[in-house]
């Protein structure tokens, strides 16, 4: 392929809820850039390192909108997606933290490796805020840890203040246009990348998706 692309089957499926291990076809790459052109079925994506992909969106491609947010938005029983590494001693860290909205409440619930933008290891875990833990979302919460809950586990996430924080909600295809940032995941079969978009985050008002 001419283009740079990352092996991200974790992380469609924790974002998304939709591909399950071991499902081949469901595995996905994904893909960062810019929107350069849009129209009814398919999508231009002017990609980071300097390529140009023309992209096809599908009926069964989901659209989801990045918009700001911040820590203060994090409430206990809030459902949360947070990309960590492991410190020296184990403890998880926040990369960024992804708030979801009510009605995507569950996509990909769970604990699972995650590879970040810049190639790190590390993992993504999306569950519920814990509402028992030490998280009071008042914005004072540099080193608080930050228990999210999911069916089988939890995880404590440590977080700082200048943790990047997104809230991410269902996009209709008319808030699509050329300019916005965007993170599309591709569907793959056989192991390789289609020209297919399984799922699209889109930034809005200016947002670049950190993850």
């Amino acid at each position: 392929m001419g283009y740079r692309v990352f092996c991200c089957l974790c992380f469609c499926w924790l974002l998304s809820g939709c591909a399950q291990a071991g499902d081949a076809d469901a595995r996905a790459l994904i893909v960062r850039g810019t929107l350069s052109a849009v129209s009814p079925g398919a999508l231009q994506l002017r990609e980071r390192h300097g390529g140009e992909l023309t992209l096809r969106l599908t009926p069964a491609t989901r659209l989801f909108g990045v918009f700001s947010a911040a820590l203060d938005d994090i409430r206990p029983g809030a459902f949360l997606g947070a990309a960590a590494l492991p410190l020296a001693d184990g403890t998880l860290e926040a990369q960024t933290l992804h708030l979801f909205s009510d009605r995507l409440r569950g996509a990909g619930e769970g604990h699972s490796p995650w590879r970040l933008v810049n190639g790190e290891q590390g993992s993504m875990t999306n569950g519920t805020v814990d509402v028992g833990g030490a998280w009071h979302g008042d914005g004072d919460v540099a080193g608080q840890p930050l228990i999210l809950r999911y069916g089988g586990g939890a995880q404590q996430i440590r977080v700082g203040l200048q943790t990047p924080v997104v809230f991410v909600d269902s996009l209709t295809r008319g808030a699509l246009r050329p300019g916005q940032a965007a993170v599309l995941i591709l569907t793959s079969r056989d192991g390789r990348a289609t020209a297919e978009v399984q799922r699209a985050f889109i930034g809005i008002n200016g947002m670049i998706p950190p993850f």
